[in-house]
């Protein structure tokens, strides 16, 4: 059974959204400065997507929305944070909830030993605290901070320890966290 319509009209499965993704990519394969290139997002999308992605920014502009971009901003140039930063405050987004990640925290966890998440950066990205000032700067207030390394272990103790278990099995120094990373999840607002 085919769920995807081609008709425009309200999500009816979760395959739909898809051409809602492939119609936002399609508006900026068409922007000159677009950071995305993808010449078969428009076909993809088609009226079905563009009125998707149309109903969704209508029902966000002039009520309270919520933006989350967890695990995009650090791989973004500085001026495309910058542009998410005020484009979002002017289509009327209140609330935001993002994450900051240090280079520092992500090869404290293992999570970086190959310089993988550093090889698919783009040029003049962000981290740690110029991210953060970068979305202050267009007048986002923080709300709210939970710390990767202070406040994860009242959530995610057993995935701590399985982190830290091969450490303690083999003998080797727990690495410690960095003091003052300002590694975590934030929820910044507007008013």
């Amino acid at each position: 059974m085919d769920h995807v319509s081609r008709q425009p009209g309200p999500i009816q499965h979760v395959s739909d959204t898809a051409l809602m993704v492939a119609a936002c990519r399609a508006l900026e394969t068409a922007r000159a400065d677009g950071l995305v290139r993808d010449p078969f997002a428009e076909r993809l999308a088609g009226p079905r997507g563009e009125a998707q992605r149309a109903a969704l920014f209508a029902a966000a502009a002039g009520v309270p929305a919520l933006m989350i971009t967890e695990g995009l901003l650090m791989y973004l140039e500085g001026a495309a944070v910058e542009a998410l930063a005020a484009d979002a405050a002017r289509h009327g987004i209140r609330r935001w909830l993002l994450d900051s990640s240090s280079l520092d925290i992500a090869r404290m966890m293992g999570l970086d030993s190959r310089r993988s998440i550093e090889n698919v950066r783009a040029p003049g990205h962000l981290q740690g605290e110029a991210l953060l000032d970068a979305v202050r700067s267009n007048g986002w207030s923080q709300l709210c901070f939970r710390s990767y390394s202070h406040d994860a272990a009242e959530v995610a103790a057993e995935r701590i320890a399985a982190m830290v278990r091969p450490y303690v099995e083999k003998r080797i120094p727990v690495p410690a966290a960095p003091l003052n990373d300002s590694s975590g999840v934030y929820l910044f607002g507007r008013e």
